[in-house]
C-alpha cells in the first residue's frame, strides 16, 4: 500500500502539465488571443480603425463648434449693423437742437506791403530791407514778438518805360515783400496801423480778427444745445405720453459762422487819411461773432 500512494503523486504532475503546455502553445500569437484575432483581424488594423472613428468624431464636432460660433457672431453683428442706430427704429425718435456762443476775438493779423525800386538788383535790395528792418524795430518796440513777424512774399524784377520810339527800356528794378502781422493785445491794433506811414510802408492789407482758442466756445454752444434739447424732451413726453429710455446715437457738427475764419476783415489803404497816419489812426474794433453748434440724437422711448 505505500509503495501505490507514492505513485499517483507523480501521476497527477503529469496530468497537469500537459494542460499547460496546451495553453501557452494556443496564446503564442498575441493576435490570435485579441479580440480581432477571433475575427480572424489583425490587431494593428483594428487600432487603426478605431483611432480613425475617434479623430473623424473629433473633427465633426469642431466643425459644428465653429459654425454655431460663426452663426452667433454673425447675428450679432447683424443686430449692430450700424452702429450708433439703434435695432428697433418703430421705438425711437429723433430731435435736433441748436446752441449758440458769442465769440469775442483776442486776435488781429494784417499785412503791410513794402516796395523799393532803384537802378540795379542790389540797390533795390538794400533799400527794401532798411525798410523792413525799420518797420520790424518799430513793431517790436510796440510789443510784437519776432514770431509774430513773418514775410510770406518777396520778389525782384525788372521795371520798363514803355516809348513809341524806342519801345521797351530798362528803367530799373523793383524789390517787393509782404509781412504779416499777428496783434495779440486788440488794443494796440491801430498803433500798429499807424506805423505804416511812419516806415514808408507802400500797402496794407485787410485786418482781420479770429480768436486763438475756440474749444472753450464750442463747449459753450454744446451745453446750450444740450440744454435746448432736454426742453424738447421734457416737453415731448408730457405732451405725447411717452417716456424717454435711453440715447441711442448722438452726432453733431459746428454750422453757420467758422470761427477760424475772418470774423470781420477792414482793407486799409495808405490814401486813407482816417485810418493811417500820426497817433490819431481811426480804432478798429473787432466786434463779435458766433459759434454755432448743431446736435441730433435718437432716444429710445416707452
Amino acid at each position: 500500500m505505500p509503495r501505490s500512494s507514492t505513485k499517483k503523486t507523480p501521476a497527477k504532475k503529469r496530468m497537469v502539465s500537459p494542460n499547460v503546455s496546451k495553453k501557452t502553445h494556443l496564446c503564442d500569437d498575441e493576435n490570435a488571443c485579441s479580440p480581432s484575432g477571433m475575427l480572424g483581424l489583425p490587431g494593428s488594423f483594428m487600432y487603426d480603425f478605431v483611432t480613425k472613428i475617434c479623430v473623424t468624431l473629433f473633427i465633426i464636432l469642431l466643425v459644428y463648434l465653429l459654425l454655431f460660433l460663426g452663426s452667433s457672431i454673425r447675428n450679432s453683428l447683424k443686430s449692430y449693423g450700424v452702429i450708433g442706430e439703434y435695432a428697433q427704429k418703430e421705438r425711437v425718435i429723433s430731435l435736433e437742437a441748436v446752441g449758440v456762443a458769442e465769440v469775442l476775438p483776442n486776435i488781429a493779423e494784417t499785412t503791410m506791403g513794402l516796395r523799393s525800386e532803384a537802378p540795379t538788383v542790389a540797390q533795390a535790395q538794400e533799400k527794401n530791407t532798411r525798410i523792413a528792418n525799420l518797420l520790424v524795430k518799430k513793431l517790436t518796440e510796440k510789443g510784437i514778438a519776432k514770431d509774430d513777424i513773418k514775410t510770406e512774399q518777396y520778389a525782384v524784377y525788372p521795371v520798363y518805360d514803355y516809348t513809341r520810339d524806342e519801345g521797351r527800356i530798362l528803367r530799373g528794378y523793383e524789390a517787393s515783400q509782404r509781412v504779416r502781422i499777428k496783434i495779440r493785445d486788440l488794443e494796440k491794433t491801430k498803433h500798429i496801423l499807424a506805423l505804416a506811414g511812419d516806415v514808408g510802408v507802400d500797402s496794407v492789407g485787410e485786418i482781420s480778427f479770429t480768436v486763438d482758442d475756440t474749444a472753450a466756445y464750442v463747449e459753450q454752444a454744446r451745453d446750450r444745445a444740450l440744454q435746448n434739447m432736454a426742453k424738447k424732451i421734457t416737453h415731448i413726453q408730457n405732451s405725447l405720453g411717452v417716456r424717454v429710455q435711453h440715447v441711442a446715437s448722438y452726432k453733431e457738427f459746428e454750422y453757420g459762422q467758422n470761427v477760424y475764419e475772418q470774423f470781420g476783415a477792414r482793407r486799409v489803404y495808405l490814401d486813407d487819411s482816417d485810418a493811417i497816419g500820426g497817433s490819431d489812426a481811426e480804432a478798429v474794433e473787432p466786434g463779435t461773432s458766433t459759434v454755432e453748434l448743431k446736435i441730433m440724437a435718437t432716444f429710445a422711448i416707452q
